[in-house]
């Protein structure tokens, strides 16, 4: 494994969520403190929005946090770091807080990051109706301090989105895909957007594919990614999963399934991949009352849903720590001034085993200890770091050569190709007149002139990326002789 690899694993080391508890993922343990902020009579804390990033070697570098939360007059969304808040100078901007995943920090270029948000318009007293517009800041390090150089006042041209944003890596090992569903207003919608996001360009791909979204039920819930980068689940808070096939290379879905729950009054929330891939942790609770909720395993292979444990309370986002465990918080001091849960605050809950069918997944309830006992329904929304680049072999079917057919050799042949790199397959085209159609460096002795095509496919990675073709032309012809 590189380095490189290594050090791009310490991006997620550190959580900032709730009533800034940080939490730290060392190699054999986990350390918590409260995060001190500046002024913490104005800081709250975070709710369901909740992002943050560390650098390469692992310290805390950047988190959101929210200012007077639960005011929609002053509420307001920032960034922070080492206990300043950075500033912006055309004064804060306003993400939405109340939103699934709402906020992504990405790395692009050493010192330079990109931090994309929601942010809601036009919302109304009963939340049925709100619009939510796509933003970004690029901030970067220069002159030992953080500055704001670019701001987007609208990523793209929709205006009517839902609340999953999620990001995953280009296999070019350096671009993002910025995933997000559409919403429409006072209609249903059935487009996944996938933006292709580098520090100076922006690439939209659109996949018109599932169930159609048609109510404000179906814009709220959690979003995630497996950790092989090629599914895509969502939940939809009317008893309801979709999970997608996904294509890095193009950005586009395919193969929808829908997985329906056991019970229509049931209220699909946060979710979450096991690390194999081959299961889906589904946190629900029922929405009239609303109070109490389960968490569920669904196998994807055949679509069976198992209860894995109930709750008295309200559980919210699952995510999967950088030691492939899952984690997840409890709902509880909703406002700042009421209790709801009191006994399911102030602890960070985990799913020891993951990859392992039913109760046998081991629920850890209370595994985490935290400072305070704030309302935990966000917990930070990372990209998958470990996703690197894929295939880097490029296709080379060889030189365009002339074979003379008055030529005094008795055989006239060429070798095509370049030499065999181990886990690569090769496949030629057309296959006669080839000593092989399978080898990297076939010998041709075609009897015409001809185009020879190879498909050289990386069998070490699965991705429409690990495929790439060249051509090679073999004239045979009647050469000038001089004499």
């Amino acid at each position: 494994m590189s380095l490189q690899l290594l050090q791009a694993q310490l991006h997620d080391k550190n959580w900032v969520f709730g009533k800034n508890n940080l939490v730290t993922f060392y190699e054999d343990s986990i350390g918590i403190k409260y995060l001190d902020v500046n002024d913490t009579s104005n800081y709250y804390y975070l709710g369901e929005n909740v992002t943050c990033i560390s650098d390469i070697s692992g310290n805390l570098l950047l988190h959101n946090n929210e200012i007077n939360a639960f005011s929609t007059d002053t509420a307001k969304q920032i960034i922070i770091n080492n206990n300043k808040e950075i500033n912006y100078q055309e004064s804060s901007f306003i993400a939405s807080s109340s939103t699934t995943n709402g906020s992504v920090i990405l790395p692009i270029y050493p010192n330079s990051y990109i931090y994309v948000y929601l942010q809601s318009t036009d919302l109304n007293e009963n939340f049925k109706e709100y619009k939510l517009v796509l933003k970004y800041h690029l901030i970067e390090f220069n002159n030992n301090e953080w500055q704001y150089k670019k701001y987007a006042q609208n990523l793209f041209s929709n205006f009517f989105l839902s609340e999953r944003l999620k990001a995953i890596k280009h296999p070019n090992g350096k671009d993002w895909w910025i995933i997000i569903q559409e919403s429409l207003d006072n209609s249903c919608s059935e487009k996944i957007i996938s933006l292709l996001l580098s520090k100076d360009s922006l690439t939209e791909i659109n996949t018109y594919i599932g169930v159609k979204r048609c109510n404000h039920l179906s814009l709220i819930g959690e979003i995630a990614i497996t950790k092989s980068g090629d599914k895509i689940a969502m939940a939809y808070a009317n008893d309801s999963v979709e999970v997608f096939d996904f294509d890095r290379c193009t950005g586009m879905f395919s193969n929808s399934r829908l997985y329906l729950l056991d019970n229509p009054n049931l209220q699909s929330y946060g979710l979450e991949f096991s690390p194999n891939g081959q299961f889906l942790y589904v946190n629900s609770f029922y929405q009239s009352p609303l109070n109490n909720g389960k968490l569920q395993q669904i196998k994807l292979s055949d679509g069976t849903v198992r209860d894995v444990i109930s709750f008295t309370t309200l559980a919210f986002q699952i995510e999967r720590g950088p030691d492939d465990k899952l984690y997840f918080g409890y709902g509880g001091d909703f406002y700042k001034d009421s209790i709801y849960y009191p006994n399911a605050r102030g602890y960070l809950h985990c799913i020891e085993n993951p990859d392992s069918v039913g109760l046998a997944c081991n629920v850890n309830l209370g595994k985490i200890k935290l400072n305070n006992d704030a309302w935990l329904a966000g917990l930070p929304n990372f990209p998958n770091f470990r996703l690197g680049a894929l295939s880097i072999y490029e296709a080379h079917a060889g030189r365009d050569t002339v074979l003379c057919i008055d030529s005094t050799v008795n055989q006239k042949v060429v070798e095509l190709g370049s030499p065999t790199i181990n886990g690569v397959q090769y496949q030629w085209y057309p296959n006669y007149n080839l000593s092989s159609d399978t080898a990297a460096q076939p010998l041709a002795f075609p009897d015409s002139s001809t185009w020879y095509y190879v498909t050289l496919t990386d069998t070490t990675i699965q991705d429409a990326c690990q495929s790439r073709t060249d051509s090679v032309w073999v004239e045979v012809k009647q050469c000038l002789v001089l004499k």
